[in-house]
């Protein structure tokens, strides 16, 4: 990539053709010498800085490479992240519809055994109140048999 519009090379043949003319004219040359001398001293540090900048640019884009590598891997695992996480998350929802169904059946259990207890309970207030009954015939049976008796 060239700023300048001439190359060191171009620049180096106009400078001796310069010199060389500057020669030939002898004294009253001197002074295009000087010049000419500072323009190829002004064409090598127009290369060398041509060169740096081209090493900076040359830098910068393998920088920007790397970059764009290092960016198209992180966006790859966070992709890779976000498909994890959302399976984690259906897992998550299918164990808690899981655990749900289980917790519904065990309240229908317990209301079943529930309402046994109650059956049950209601039974055994049955069964004492026929107790409760016979006691009391026994004992009416008991002062009958007693007036037998004497």
């Amino acid at each position: 990539m060239l700023i300048f519009p001439f190359n060191n090379k171009e620049v180096s043949t106009f400078v001796l053709a310069f010199l060389f003319k500057a020669a030939r004219a002898g004294e009253a040359g001197k002074g295009f010498a000087v010049v000419a001398d500072e323009v190829r001293k002004l064409a090598e540090q127009s290369a060398n800085a041509t060169n740096q900048i081209a090493d900076i640019i040359s830098h910068i884009q393998k920088d920007i490479n790397e970059a764009i590598k290092t960016m198209a891997t992180g966006t790859e695992e966070v992709t890779t992240a976000i498909h994890h996480m959302s399976n984690q998350s259906k897992l998550v929802a299918a164990s808690t519809t899981i655990v749900q169904n289980l917790t519904n059946e065990n309240l229908a259990g317990v209301q079943n055994i529930s309402a046994s207890t109650e059956e049950q309970l209601a039974s055994m207030q049955e069964i004492s109140a026929s107790a409760d009954e016979l006691s009391v015939m026994e004992e009416d049976l008991q002062k009958v048999i007693q007036q037998f008796k004497y």
